[in-house]
């Protein structure tokens, strides 16, 4: 394949991935809000922006460090086994950090304890996105698996919406279906990248995670100060303000991010 159809390929799976992510979102919003009502949604949003900072510290900035290894490394098979498994390891451990710490929070605070269930169920998200290679299949400029395994589960969970929440006790239901769909991707991911690729994962060496940790370090310091004035907006908004005014700012808030969006995989392509 030629690098200007390889460039094309990407980007169109690329762009077709952003623009679900954000059109599905603007087909639920309205009926969500109508049957969970603008304080019930506000605590959906506010939610997913407080799982947000665990979604940045489980990626850890590797769409980016191991993207550049991975990349560089493509046609050596042992040392793709050996950068994945070290990710993925990595990962867990940080997935496992993240889930103590939410527990810990929903525990000693009371705002984020009056709706504990729901940032668990939330939690899913981080999950999901510590099975998903991204950094692999972007890496090897493959990315039109990961816009299949998206599509997929974002199609299925906003169907779902639609057949299983019906009104405000149902507010547990919306972020559960949305996790199943992110470890769906995640699981998929996995299973794609040892089938079809005939990756191997391994158990990780200690000298192995503590290069790409430090790799990334400043890719991950870099994404948190950046979430400071993009997601703490929604997180600070419903703190201070409520879920109602949460709800009412993060909606208005994935409308500007949809139109912004539309230029980030000319970026993702681009880069390996």
């Amino acid at each position: 394949m030629s690098d200007k159809k390889k460039l094309l390929e990407n980007f169109s799976a690329l762009a077709f991935m952003q623009i679900l992510n954000y059109l599905l979102p603007f087909i639920t919003l309205p009926y969500l809000v109508r049957v969970l009502g603008p304080e019930k949604y506000g605590v959906y949003i506010f939610s997913q922006a407080f799982v947000q900072y665990f979604m940045i510290i489980v990626d850890f900035g590797f769409d980016l460090s191991a993207s550049r290894e991975i990349s560089i490394n493509r046609h050596n098979k042992e040392k793709l086994n050996e950068i994945v498994s070290s990710i993925l390891g990595i990962k867990v451990i940080l997935s496992i950090i993240s889930f103590c710490i939410l527990v810990l929070a929903v525990t000693l605070v009371p705002t984020l304890r009056e709706y504990w269930t729901v940032h668990i169920f939330t939690f899913g998200f981080v999950l999901g996105n510590m099975l998903l290679t991204l950094c692999f299949y972007q890496g090897i400029e493959r990315m039109k698996f990961i816009t299949i395994f998206n599509a997929s589960a974002k199609i299925i969970f906003t169907i779902s919406i639609f057949i299983f929440v019906k009104n405000e006790n149902d507010l547990i239901i919306a972020p559960l279906l949305n996790s199943l769909g992110y470890i769906l991707v995640g699981i998929s991911s996995i299973i794609v990248m040892k089938k079809v690729f005939h990756l191997r994962l391994q158990l990780p060496s200690i000298k192995e995670m503590k290069y790409h940790f430090q790799s990334s370090l400043e890719f991950f310091w870099s994404r948190l100060a950046v979430s400071f004035y993009t997601t703490s907006n929604i997180f600070v908004v419903g703190l201070a303000l409520g879920p109602t005014a949460a709800g009412i700012f993060g909606s208005a808030d994935k409308l500007f991010k949809g139109m912004v969006s539309l230029y980030s995989p000319l970026n993702s392509v681009l880069y390996p």
